[in-house]
């Protein structure tokens, strides 16, 4: 997937409930867990980065789970929201997912 708001190009790859995400422009790996709570919504949790210098965004997204609902399905890709919210923060986004195979 390639990021409209950033232009980072992303790999995503699932392997049962682990996701494995790889910013091609920067290196950065994260894992996470998926959770599917429902058909078309699930919940990542953060695991572990290979950045070597953590900061306060890093801790929000490692305590912090993403709730995901696929809004729509197409053939080669899908349309996602992820809700997060804290006791500080509220964040909302929605993106496509284009799938490889």
């Amino acid at each position: 997937m390639t990021s409209p708001t950033t232009k980072n190009k992303i790999t995503i790859e699932r392997k049962d409930s682990i996701q494995i995400e790889t910013n091609i422009q920067t290196g950065l790996v994260t894992k996470s867990k998926v959770v599917w709570t429902s058909p078309c919504e699930y919940k990542i949790i953060g695991m572990a980065s290979n950045k070597k210098v953590k900061d306060g965004v890093d801790s929000f997204f490692s305590i912090t789970p993403i709730n995901v609902t696929i809004v729509t399905t197409a053939k080669n890709y899908y349309i996602f929201q992820i809700k997060m919210d804290s006791a500080t923060k509220h964040v909302e986004y929605s993106d496509t997912i284009h799938v490889e195979k």
